[in-house]
């Protein structure tokens, strides 16, 4: 015996299926708002502090923090990750890695 499913009934599992896709992929995504605040060097704060209010601030507010923190902390650490890896010293690597995620927020 099989049961036959309304053309409507079969459509509405599949928007489901679809709508429950869609939700797991917003979990496992960056922009889950505890990841893209954590990615965001502070830009949120900045913008409730009124210290970006247009382009222009915006594009201050972005050379400090790539002349500030990345080229002083990231960019030396990932020149020595590269040379580690040219190397294939192990240690190396994971010392670097280790200090890189100690510096991370959490």
């Amino acid at each position: 015996m099989s049961i036959t499913m309304p053309t409507e009934l079969a459509a509405l599992e599949s928007q489901s299926d679809e709508l429950a896709l869609l939700g797991l992929m917003q979990l496992v995504s960056p922009a889950l708002p505890i990841g893209a605040f954590a990615f965001s060097q502070g830009l949120e704060s900045a913008f409730e502090l009124d210290w970006v209010r247009d382009e222009a601030s915006l594009a201050d507010w972005l050379s400090g923090v790539l002349e500030d923190g990345l080229t002083r902390c990231e960019l030396p650490v990932l020149a020595r990750l590269h040379e580690a890896l040219g190397q294939a010293d192990s240690q190396s690597i994971a010392a670097w890695d280790e200090w890189l995620a100690a510096t991370r927020g959490t």
